[in-house]
């Protein structure tokens, strides 16, 4: 049985990065990657923005509001960028995990 609620979060987390994006990145190009392995799907989004430093920039609710998601579905987050060179988030979903489950 598909389970919409949890491919509705994982939809969210992409649409804030694509927001995030359009809004501050000022990329020209923005690649997503879907990666179907045997237990889990990879995700990969990367845009050729101008990125910005994790360390200084301040964590606003959209940053918050991802990790927060990916954790209701029990999928690892991380989200790499640095000044010059981009944005890259990747996200290890299990397909099925005790009371999680996707159908893809």
């Amino acid at each position: 049985m598909r389970n919409k609620k949890n491919e509705i979060i994982l939809f969210r987390i992409l649409q804030e990065f694509f927001s995030n994006t359009l809004k501050y990145a000022e990329a020209e190009n923005l690649n997503v990657t879907l990666n179907y392995l045997e237990d889990h799907m990879k995700i990969i989004v990367e845009d050729d923005g101008n990125g910005f430093d994790k360390d200084i920039a301040e964590k606003g609710s959209g940053l918050i509001n991802m990790e927060k998601r990916a954790e209701l579905v029990k999928a690892s987050f991380n989200l790499d960028s640095k000044p010059e060179n981009g944005t890259t988030l990747t996200i290890v979903c299990p397909y099925k995990s005790n009371d999680i489950e996707f159908n893809f």
